[in-house]
């Protein structure tokens, strides 16, 4: 049988991603943020399957 363990994508908003990913029965299980904001991750679980959502954020000036 073929299963997987988990999932990642790059996401544009994290907020209205775990929003919409909530209503189809995922679960926040860790939220984490870079020190100097570059990047934001999330871990959803519905079942057992791990959904990661990555955000990218712009570099900010002189970096």
């Amino acid at each position: 049988m073929f299963s997987f363990h988990h999932v990642s994508i790059s996401v544009t908003d994290i907020d209205r991603s775990i929003q919409f990913y909530e209503t189809l029965g995922f679960k926040v299980v860790l939220r984490w943020k870079a020190d100097d904001q570059s990047l934001q991750i999330t871990h959803l679980r519905l079942n057992e399957v791990i959904l990661r959502t990555v955000l990218f954020c712009k570099a900010s000036a002189g970096t």
